[in-house]
């Protein structure tokens, strides 16, 4: 079995995905992107997966930065990204002997893509409400000798969006194969969310508790108040909403 871990930057994938990791679940093959200020723990990202996507959006968007996407638009691997995604997906078959996975954000993007690949895939995905994630991102590109902003607001309130509006829409033709988790209500429930999760997707991962690798310093959570208000005027809520009618617990 093969499982991603995916949802939007700084909403607690990385932080997931240890534990997934501490719970047994294999996530990388030795590249990994290492810890940097703003992640100190580490990312836990395969680096041939991180690689590929990275390169592949910036390619159909080049100004991204490889990860800021603001339309809910699939993006689509193209022929030789294909290939070599089919190169990392068949060596870690070759290698592994067990369920494994890998975790990036990024594949919010291109889950489709995946599941062609992967016929029998499995996705967690993880959320956090907007303005807490619209918060963490400024204080992370805020340059602290400038003070110049190298992400505003309003452009990360539309990434929030398109993140998570494609992973809704891939949850929706898939609902069998997809787990959709508040990162809040994992905090206080990971018990019954990590049965779930074995009984779901027919895993057997032993149960670690998820504040054995959770810090609360790492994950601001009191973000401005004008923040949730331009979050909402620019169509959030009603994602929010939807994203939370998933939840398993």
């Amino acid at each position: 079995m093969v499982l991603s871990i995916t949802g939007m930057h700084r909403s607690g994938t990385s932080l997931v995905a240890s534990w997934l990791n501490l719970c047994g679940l294999i996530l990388d093959q030795g590249r990994v992107i290492p810890p940097l200020i703003g992640n100190k723990k580490g990312f836990f990202e395969d680096l041939d997966f991180v690689l590929l996507q990275e390169k592949s959006i910036m390619q159909q968007i080049p100004f991204s930065g490889g990860w800021k996407v603001t339309s809910s638009q699939e993006l689509q691997f193209s022929k030789s990204e294909t290939k070599i995604a089919k190169e990392i997906i068949s060596l870690r078959q070759d290698q592994l002997d067990c369920d494994w996975g890998w975790k990036d954000p990024r594949t919010c993007l291109f889950l489709h893509q995946w599941k062609e690949l992967i016929p029998d895939l499995k996705t967690i995905i993880v959320w956090r409400p907007c303005d807490q994630v619209v918060h963490s991102l400024i204080r992370r590109w805020t340059r602290k000798i400038s003070r110049k902003l190298i992400l505003d607001s309003i452009c990360a309130i539309r990434v929030w969006n398109a993140y998570n509006y494609s992973a809704l829409n891939y949850a929706l033709c898939f609902p069998k194969d997809v787990i959709i988790v508040p990162l809040e209500r994992l905090l206080s429930n990971d018990q019954a969310i990590l049965d779930y999760v074995n009984d779901r997707f027919r895993l057997s991962l032993s149960h670690k508790s998820i504040q054995t690798v959770y810090e609360q310093e790492m994950l601001e959570q009191n973000p401005p108040g004008y923040l949730r208000e331009i979050c909402s005027l620019l169509g959030n809520k009603k994602i929010e909403d939807r994203l939370l009618s998933w939840s398993p617990i």
